[in-house]
C-alpha cells in the first residue's frame, strides 16, 4: 500500500500533492551510519599497513688497522712487501712514530706525497690522504713494486737480486 503525501496551503485551503522523502531521507541517514561504522574501524584498527619512511644518512664505517708495529708488519707482509722491517722502520721515522698530523689528518703513514693511484682520495697538506692506513700501505707496496720492477738487473750484479729481495721476510 502506497502512501500519498499532501500537503495543505493554508490561505487557499488547496490540497497539493508533495514529493515523499521520506525514503532518501531514510537511505541517506542508513547510508551515513554504514559510512561512519567503516571510518570508525578503519581507525580503530592497527595501523600496521601504514608506514613511515625517514631520510636517514648512514657514513659508511672503515674498519681500519691498528697502528702498530706488529699490524703494520703484518699487513705489509701479507701485501707482499720487500723488507716489511726496513719499511716499518722507514714510515716511524716519516710520521714521528705514527703522531703527526700527516698520519692521524691523511692516514699516510708511509709519507707518499705524489701518487696516481685510484687509493689517492685527496691531497692535503702536500701529502696524500687515504681513507684507511691499509690503503696507504697498499699505495706504498704498489710504488715500492714499481720501482723494484725499474731497478731489476741494474742495481747489482747477481740478475736474480731482486727476486732473492722478495724472499727475505
Amino acid at each position: 500500500m502506497k502512501r500519498r503525501v499532501v500537503e495543505i496551503d493554508n490561505d487557499t485551503m488547496a490540497i497539493r500533492s508533495v514529493r515523499d522523502l521520506r525514503f532518501p531521507l531514510m537511505t541517506s541517514i542508513a547510508l551515513n551510519i554504514v559510512a561512519g561504522c567503516v571510518i570508525a574501524l578503519i581507525f580503530l584498527q592497527e595501523r600496521s599497513f601504514i608506514t613511515i619512511y625517514k631520510n636517514v644518512i648512514v657514513e659508511k664505517v672503515v674498519e681500519d688497522m691498528p697502528l702498530t708495529d706488529s699490524a703494520i708488519v703484518s699487513e705489509l707482509t701479507h701485501l707482499g712487501c720487500v723488507l716489511p722491517g726496513a719499511a716499518l722502520a722507514q714510515m716511524k721515522i716519516e710520521t714521528g712514530h705514527f703522531k703527526s698530523n700527516i698520519c692521524k689528518e691523511n692516514r699516510n703513514i708511509a709519507g707518499i706525497r705524489t701518487s696516481k693511484s685510484k687509493l689517492v682520495i685527496g691531497m692535503k697538506n702536500n701529502h696524500c690522504a687515504y681513507a684507511t692506513y691499509r690503503d696507504c700501505l697498499r699505495d706504498y707496496v704498489a710504488i715500492q713494486n714499481r720501482y723494484l720492477a725499474k731497478i731489476d738487473g741494474r742495481y747489482a750484479e747477481d740478475p736474480t737480486y731482486i727476486t732473492k729481495l722478495k724472499q727475505v721476510r
